[in-house]
């Protein structure tokens, strides 16, 4: 997140609204959302939140209404959405992953 912040010039809600919004738009999802858009994020499928570290963020009406619809096409919980909406947003800006542990031999 912090190289995304150096290399875009832009806070956390920022980065999370284009992020999202992106990957919504990669997946055809409308970019107005009708008034009486879904705004309830879907739990997760798997009681299986990961690991890292938590971060909550105040989205956008249409935006967050656009994560629901993403989540429902993607069969995702919001917190797994938003990580690939991350990630593919990461990687438009060249921004490498972290490496995974590697597990013990």
């Amino acid at each position: 997140m912090t190289k995304a912040h150096d290399r875009a010039g832009k806070g956390v809600r920022d980065i999370w609204e284009e992020a999202i919004n992106a990957y919504c738009d990669k997946l055809g999802v409308p970019q107005e959302m009708p008034e009486d858009a879904e705004l309830k994020i879907p739990a997760p499928k798997k009681n299986n939140m990961g690991g890292g570290k938590l971060i909550m963020v105040r989205l956008t009406r249409n935006t967050r209404a656009r994560l629901v619809e993403g989540c429902l096409r993607e069969d995702l919980g919001g917190r797994p959405f938003i990580s690939d909406a991350l990630n593919d947003y990461f990687d438009d800006l060249g921004i490498p992953r972290p490496k995974k542990p590697q597990e013990p031999r």
